[in-house]
């Protein structure tokens, strides 16, 4: 997960009353034609963007090294029923919001169970994790930079919020004045632009002055969708990943660099 910033110090506060850490349960986008409009920004080029104070945004499944921990939470659930998980489907399912990996899942195994049942045990198993996640190395570091700049940051994520938290408290980043956008936030989840728009709403951002950085390829489509500029920085064991077009690469040990890099113009 992944946060947005500027790329140059500005004076910020903790959100107001309508900006709190979290929607409301059940809280949905009150107004995607206002999110849409911000999309249509046009976006200029990084060097551009530098001059001018863009934002930088962290992904779940980047600050923290969530990716492994979900698949994992996936097959106890699946072994549950009696399935197990071939070889190739945490690939396929790489980035892809609970919905969508369950139609991808449903597709293959047709004893599985409805929705809900299959969200719960995937959550659960998921909870049981948690202990297990970490930060990704070189996420915290940009974090921690960002930070020192005062910079703004946001987290976007494609879980659900029950796991987002679980997620920030297993690294120590559950605080009440940090901007999150889980996938129970919005009406549509990545690769929709809304995650990234509903974020930058909340930090009262520009999307055009917005920095993202995603591991995955739904994600990477998401920043692009929202007319913010894009890092994509893939896992070690994921460098053979196809990002779609219009992102820059960030090689998986030179994330600090490249985000210095565009902060330095």
């Amino acid at each position: 997960m992944f946060s947005t910033a500027t790329l140059r110090p500005v004076p910020w506060a903790p959100p107001g009353p309508g900006d709190r850490r979290q929607a409301s349960p059940g809280r949905r986008s009150p107004d995607r034609g206002r999110l849409a409009a911000g999309a249509s920004q046009v976006r200029g080029d990084t060097r551009r963007l530098c001059r001018s104070g863009p934002r930088f945004g962290i992904v779940d499944g980047t600050l923290v090294d969530s990716e492994q921990v979900h698949h994992r939470a996936l097959v106890d659930a699946l072994r549950g029923w009696g399935i197990e998980a071939p070889d190739d489907l945490q690939r396929e399912l790489i980035g892809l919001a609970m919905a969508d990996t369950f139609a991808r899942v449903r597709g293959r195994f047709a004893r599985l169970p409805d929705y809900d049942e299959f969200v719960a045990a995937k959550s659960r198993a998921y909870l049981a994790r948690a202990k297990d996640l970490k930060m990704r190395p070189g996420a915290a570091a940009a974090f921690d930079w960002l930070s020192r700049r005062r910079t703004p940051q946001a987290l976007v994520s494609n879980s659900a919020r029950a796991l987002l938290d679980a997620n920030l408290r297993a690294v120590g980043l559950f605080e009440a004045d940090l901007i999150t956008v889980s996938r129970d936030d919005v009406d549509r989840g990545k690769p929709d632009p809304e995650p990234y728009l509903r974020a930058a709403e909340r930090l009262r951002i520009p999307p055009g002055e917005c920095l993202v950085i995603e591991d995955s390829p739904p994600g990477v489509a998401s920043g692009l969708a929202a007319g913010m500029t894009v890092l994509a920085w893939p896992e070690p064991d994921r460098c053979d990943l196809a990002f779609p077009p219009g992102a820059t690469l960030a090689p998986p040990d030179a994330l600090i660099s490249r985000v210095r890099d565009l902060f330095a113009g």
